[in-house]
């Protein structure tokens, strides 16, 4: 539930509480109700306003609350009302009983009285509200609010539940209080007029969103839609997007005319003339289609409208624009109203404010390298080159361009001529595309204020405008397309006009911040696909199955790098996007096109990433985002990097030479800008050579993998089977329990014929919710059809590691999401797998291999799981709904080159079918990745890319090597007893390993073994959220003391681990409790699904045990750390070579 909905619900709540007591006086026991509303929107104002009831009383009488500012409240002001304290700075409220009519207390004396003692007064009856000032006729409405009710009507819905339709009158009546109480606010700041500007828009949209009027605008729809070169959705989240797309045109149409009328004129402005003063012709015609009064009235919107115009009027203008002009408009205006209208919005759009420093930079790399790289003295000034900032936004980096282009004119000696030269230069060379109209109503009337400084003008007369177009920047680059024709022609115009610049302008230079996010509700006209050529080959030669490439940053790089050279020839491109292109194995085509398609790239690494870094500098100071400010601490989630490529000449092929440097820190913003004022020679060797080559996959970032490792084998060049990715449901769990009797239970009444799918749907009992491409009800009638439970099995499947669920699993489409028939049906014939993952989302992911017999799920490790068979059961055909025959051959799956390696070193026969070592490399390799020195060697490689494993040239040392990951695999395999671990005499420094016990002593049972410790919760959405539960760092206890050897081990201190107040598990080492596998923490994220919160019930006797089991599996894994890296280093330190080293390094 949003703000807005909480306080409606909250008022109507406190209303209807009251109503039922029937204890309650009329008017004044409602009170409670209003004062919490006021209050809780007065918090969040700034300075916060405070609404206080029962004043002590004034010159005029007694209000029943009076709204005062922060400061009023504070100690130490001076008392100048008499009868007790200082007057209600942003007015009084006068409140009535509920039934009585607004008229009456409109009109009488008392209400005059207020009025002319304070100002300002608001009325109520609870259910109706005015705002009212003195006019020369009398009391003045000049807002208001209504639920628009009678008394009972009232009453009855107050006490109803709260519904997602009252979403719009819950936004209109939370936007009336806060106005209210802004009304007497002084009117001067740029972000405070954007703020009460953003709440006029949102009553604007609440009344849109509740029309019936919005249909009869689909011919604007679809010529918008078609203008800009993507479609609106049909749907909720199309028609968000359009009707939020209509009132910021006309909220920014009336602001940016009435700015227009503001800096000439001091008469008040009128809103009617609006039109006359927008001189873009796309967004007049915009804005006249929406302000016809038919429109308007039927929007219920010509009120509003007014309203905001009359607080434009209340503009301290010469205060305004001497603080709008001398900041940023983009940071101080356009990014506090969007953030104010539509939060949600903002955030889904990726619209980002480019901080100063970032923009000046790129702008300055640019025109150096402008004069360095391509022979151009000028630079930017040159009226030969041409630039594009394909996502202008507010026009910051067209703004930046001019100002460069300026002062090189004016250094260049230019006077008189300064103002037309950067005329023409906005007019015809300096353009951009942005596909939202408010903030090309910005940029706009930036470049206009620019070119008025220099004494510049368009003239409207003869068309003259700055070449920004209302256009969508990824379509219509193809020449030849047709275009159709569109209702409205200064739509149409615009279009034709982008169109022009795409197909036939001689863009030198593409520039700007890309945003981060597509349009929610709105789908692009396809060209083609955009990202083909990103994607050629990813499958055959590179081995990624998985991949997305459909951000929008990777089609704007696209959009440039085919613009410079498969079209220009040559020219610069400067992009700051989401830095995940620089390594993710998703993004190997694209960069090898990049260094294929330029002569120098250089990277600013700018990091910031939450997931990666946990936005932490590597000396774990904090690491913000670049795009966080003062008015937007939080910035983004993703790490962000600058890109300068440059291309010379059309010569092919090319080579890119590329330099890296990271920037890291709070000051990295003007770190970045600080270093434009290094000398040359300081300034290259501020950066680092990479070296992208096949071999680590055409990185941009420094490789400091060793190259002997890069040399190895990696697990997938193992394989000759390639399974894909591991099981995947999709169905809210429906086909998952923790035991199996619930699952079998379950299914079985969802195949009972007799129980409808209402029914069934009612109970949420199976996979009944519909979801991207599954119907629930036909899905039901296919598995009735196939046979029920008979068309499958039930089985266990390892969810994350140690973490099992049992599942019903059947191969008829489509109950499972992903079925991975061939996979099941070598698990279902007894075949075991190493499991791991493509690359890792982030550092930290601990171990990346895992060992199971069970079902592989596709989420056993973050982000997704691989998993490969040890061997290939040749008679495990899928089609039975995951069951297999047996008595068939045995055959290693092994790869041709894999092959060659045992071939090579002796171990041919290991290759028979049916040898008891022919999966023997599975079992090495778990033995070298459980090795602690392996991972800490390897750490960059290892997270990068698939895990790469060395082969040992002596037969004798990998058959020690497979004995030990047998071993492994025997304690990763929970269906497996280990002697000495979880069966037999337990080991002595396993004995006392995670054992149950009771604070004080004592036994326990039953509901004793309830987890309210806070494991883990779910949270709206139904999905297990972890929480922070309970655990006691502690020394170790005598007895408890591992010898000296394995206190290295284990760990220096230990925990105990609490399932509840009483109950917890006594002594679990410090590194068995955080071994992390897959990106997982194993014992922390079992716990978090068992927590009573979760799965509302104690756990069972077996699950407690099978924690004590897992710890002290863990802590054997962990014992074994000596062995296992000593295994590592002999296999290292003479591999056999799969390919050399000097190849790697070349």
């Amino acid at each position: 539930m949003i703000v807005e909905d909480r306080i409606l619900a909250a008022y109507l709540s406190e209303i209807a509480r009251v109503r039922a007591t029937a204890a309650g006086t009329a008017e004044t026991s409602y009170y409670g109700a209003l004062q919490g509303a006021f209050n809780t929107i007065g918090s969040e104002l700034q300075p916060h306003v405070y609404c206080l009831s029962q004043l002590s009383g004034g010159s005029a009488g007694f209000p029943d609350f009076g709204l005062f500012v922060e400061q009023q409240v504070s100690r130490g002001q001076p008392l100048n009302w008499r009868n007790g304290g200082p007057s209600p700075e942003r007015g009084v409220i006068e409140a009535d009983d509920v039934p009585a009519s607004l008229g009456i207390k409109r009109g009488s004396q008392q209400v005059t009285n207020y009025l002319s003692a304070y100002g300002l007064v608001l009325i109520t009856n609870f259910r109706d509200f005015e705002l009212l000032e003195a006019g020369s006729t009398g009391p003045q409405v000049v807002e208001h609010f209504s639920f628009g009710r009678d008394v009972n009507a009232f009453f009855a819905w107050a006490a109803q539940s709260r519904r997602s339709e009252d979403a719009p009158i819950a936004m209109a009546f939370t936007e009336f209080f806060r106005r209210a109480m802004l009304r007497r606010a002084p009117l001067a700041e740029p972000r405070d007029v954007a703020a009460l500007l953003a709440s006029y828009a949102r009553e604007g949209l609440a009344r849109v969103t509740i029309s019936s009027a919005l249909p009869s605008l689909s011919a604007l729809r679809d010529a918008l839609g078609s203008s800009l070169g993507l479609n609106f959705e049909p749907g909720p989240k199309g028609d968000r997007f359009f009707r939020s797309t209509l009132v910021q045109t006309l909220f920014y149409g009336l602001f940016s005319a009435w700015a227009s009328h503001a800096r000439s004129s001091s008469t008040p402005f009128d809103w009617r003339t609006t039109a006359w003063g927008l001189h873009v012709p796309a967004v007049r015609s915009l804005f006249e289609q929406l302000a016809t009064p038919g429109r308007l009235g039927a929007l219920g919107l010509v009120e509003v409208i007014g309203w905001a115009a009359d607080a434009l009027n209340r503009i301290d203008r010469s205060a305004f624009f001497g603080r709008f002009d001398q900041a940023e408009a983009v940071q101080h205006f356009y990014e506090p109203f969007l953030a104010a209208y539509d939060p949600d919005l903002r955030k889904a759009l990726g619209v980002w404010y480019t901080p100063g420093e970032v923009v000046r930079y790129m702008v300055e790399r640019v025109d150096r390298s402008l004069r360095t790289e391509l022979g151009i003295a000028d630079g930017l000034a040159d009226p030969n080159v041409w630039v594009l900032d394909p996502c202008t936004g507010t026009g910051s980096f067209l703004i930046e361009v001019l100002r460069h282009i300026r002062r090189t004119l004016e250094a260049k000696g230019a006077s008189a001529t300064l103002g037309a030269e950067l005329k023409d230069a906005a007019m015809r060379r300096v353009a951009g595309f942005e596909i939202l109209p408010a903030p090309f109503v910005i940029a706009h009337w930036q470049v206009a204020s620019l070119l008025a400084e220099v004494g510049a003008t368009f003239d409207d007369d003869i068309g003259e405008r700055a070449a920004i177009y209302l256009s969508n920047a990824l379509t219509g680059w193809e020449a030849g397309s047709v275009n159709p024709h569109l209702p409205f022609p200064e739509l149409e115009r615009e279009r034709d006009l982008a169109n022009t610049v795409k197909q036939s302008s001689p863009v030198l230079v593409v520039i700007g911040n890309p945003p981060y996010s597509a349009f929610d509700g709105t789908s692009p006209n396809p060209e083609g696909d955009l990202v083909a050529p990103y994607k050629v080959g990813l499958r055959e030669r590179w081995r990624v199955r998985k991949f997305n490439l459909d951000e929008l940053y990777v089609r704007f790089f696209r959009v440039a790098e085919r613009r410079i050279a498969d079209v220009t020839g040559r020219g610069i491109v400067c992009l700051i996007t989401n830095s995940s292109y620089l390594g993710y194995r998703s993004f190997t085509v694209m960069r090898e096109r990049l260094v294929t398609a330029f002569d120098h790239i250089s990277i600013d690494a700018l990091h910031g990433d939450s997931r990666q870094t946990g936005k932490l500098t590597p000396d774990g100071l904090p690491d913000p985002s670049v795009f966080s400010t003062d008015f937007n601490p939080e910035g983004i989630r993703v790490g962000t990097a600058i890109a300068t490529l440059v291309r010379r000449d059309s010569s092919e092929p090319k080579k890119a030479q590329v330099f890296h440097r990271d920037f890291w820190g709070s000051a990295k913003r003007q770190n970045l800008e600080a270093t434009l004022a290094m000398d040359m020679q300081q300034f290259v060797d501020s950066y680092t050579p990479s070296n992208p080559s096949v071999d680590n996959r055409f990185k941009l970032a420094p490789d400091t993998t060793l190259a002997v490792y890069r040399a190895w084998p990696s697990l997938a060049e193992l394989s000759e089977s390639d399974e894909g990715s591991g099981l995947l449901e999709k169905r809210k769990g429906a086909l998952l329990a923790l035991e199996e009797g619930t699952i079998r239970n379950r299914m079985e009444r969802y195949e009972d014929p007799a129980v409808s799918f209402e029914t069934l749907r009612s109970e949420n009992i199976g996979p009944v919710i519909d979801a991207a491409g599954f119907n629930a009800r036909t899905a039901r009638a296919r598995f009735l059809a196939s046979g029920g439970v008979s068309s499958g099995r039930f089985a266990e499947m390892m969810e994350h590691p140690f973490d099992r669920r049992w599942v019903f699993y059947t191969d008829a489409a489509p109950l499972w999401n992903r079925s991975r028939p061939g996979l099941a049906a070598q698990q279902a014939a007894g075949n075991r797998f190493i499991v791991t993952r493509v690359q890792s989302r982030k550092a930290g992911e601990g171990i990346p291999v895992f060992f199971t017999s069970d079902l592989p799920g596709d989420h056993l490790f973050d982000p997704n799981a691989r998993p490969f068979p040890v061997k290939r059961i040749l008679d495990a055909l899928p089609g039975s709904g995951g069951l297999a025959l047996h008595g068939g051959d045995i055959v290693p799956n092994l790869s041709n080159r894999a092959r060659e390696y045992l071939d090579g070193i002796g171990a041919a026969s290991w290759l028979a079918a049916g040898h008891s070592q022919l999966d023997a490399l599975w079992y090495h390799s778990l033995a070298v990745a459980y090795a602690p020195a392996w991972l800490d060697e390897n750490e960059e490689g290892i997270v990068d890319d698939w895990p790469r494993i060395p082969l040992p040239t002596s037969v004798t040392v990998l058959e020690s090597s497979v004995a030990l990951g047998r071993h492994v695999a025997n304690l990763l395999d929970p269906s497996q007893p280990v002697d000495g671990v979880t069966t037999g005499a337990i080991w002595p420094v396993l004995r006392h390993i995670a054992v149950l016990e009771r604070l004080g002593g004592g036994s326990a049972a039953g509901i004793d073994f309830a987890m309210t410790a806070r494991w883990g919760a779910r949270d709206s959405r139904g999905a297990v959220m972890p929480g922070p539960g309970r655990i006691d760092q502690r020394a170790y206890a005598e007895g408890e003391l591992p010898s000296s050897a394995e206190l290295t081990t284990l760990g220096e201190t230990t925990n105990d681990v609490y399932l509840n107040e009483q109950i917890f598990w006594r002594n679990v080492p410090a590194e068995v409790w955080d071994f992390t596998i897959g990106g997982f923490q194993v014992l922390k994220k079992w716990l978090s699904y068992r927590s009573h919160a979760v799965i509302d019930r104690p756990l069972s006797l077996s699950e407690v045990n099978y924690f004590r089991d897992t710890a002290r599996r863990l802590a054997t894994l962990r014992l074994m750390a000596g062995e296992l890296d000593a295994n590592y280093q002999a296999c290292a330190e003479a591999s056999w070579p799969w390919r050399t080293v000097s190849s790697v390094e070349t």
